[in-house]
């Protein structure tokens, strides 16, 4: 629950939704991302082998991406980020 009393849902997105999310990149673009830290790892959160990305997770990368004060190389290195600063404004 929330502070208002009422029940939150939380968003979770599996890796499709994540790649399309991300500009529409395959599931193995999303697993490299994942890799080499360009998006968050996913949890496991169903007791199931199937990942899921947390949304709140996502949206504070995003945020992080298009905040004015990070480095121009970790701009340039965030290649799945770029797609995400023209989203997020939208």
């Amino acid at each position: 629950m929330d502070h208002s009393g009422k029940r939150s849902e939380k968003r979770w997105y599996r890796k499709a939704q994540v790649g399309a999310r991300y500009g529409g990149v395959c599931g193995r673009t999303v697993d490299r991302a994942v890799a080499d830290g360009r998006l968050p790892p996913p949890k496991y959160p169903f007791a199931n082998k199937i990942p899921y990305w947390d949304g709140d997770d996502l949206d504070a990368h995003d945020r992080d991406l298009t905040s004015p004060n990070r480095p121009p190389a970790q701009l340039r290195h965030a290649e799945v980020g770029t797609t995400v600063a023209t989203a997020a404004t939208t």
